[in-house]
C-alpha cells in the first residue's frame, strides 16, 4: 500500500473508502495494464484529484485503481 502521509486527510480518507469499497480493487501495474489491453469492455474512471487511474468493467461494474505513482514506478531497480 502507497503511503498516503503527503496527500490532505481529505483525500487520504478518500482513497481509504475506494479501498474499502467492495465493489473496488486495488491492482499491481502489471495486472493495470492487461486489463486495459484487453479485448473486455472497460470505461475509464480516473480520479484525478486523488492521483489514481482506475477503470470500470461496464458488465460487472467492478472498477479496478492503480495509484499513478506506483503505475509509473520503473521496475528496473
Amino acid at each position: 500500500m502507497a503511503s498516503t502521509d503527503s496527500l490532505p486527510k481529505r483525500s487520504a480518507d478518500t482513497i481509504a473508502a475506494l479501498r474499502m469499497d467492495p465493489g473496488c480493487r486495488f491492482i499491481g501495474p502489471r495486472e493495470f495494464c492487461d486489463l486495459i489491453t484487453s479485448n473486455k469492455n472497460f470505461e475509464r474512471c480516473d480520479q484525478n484529484a486523488l492521483s489514481v487511474r482506475g477503470v470500470r468493467d461496464v458488465s460487472t461494474g467492478v472498477r479496478f485503481f492503480i495509484e499513478e505513482e506506483n503505475l509509473f514506478r520503473s521496475s528496473v531497480g
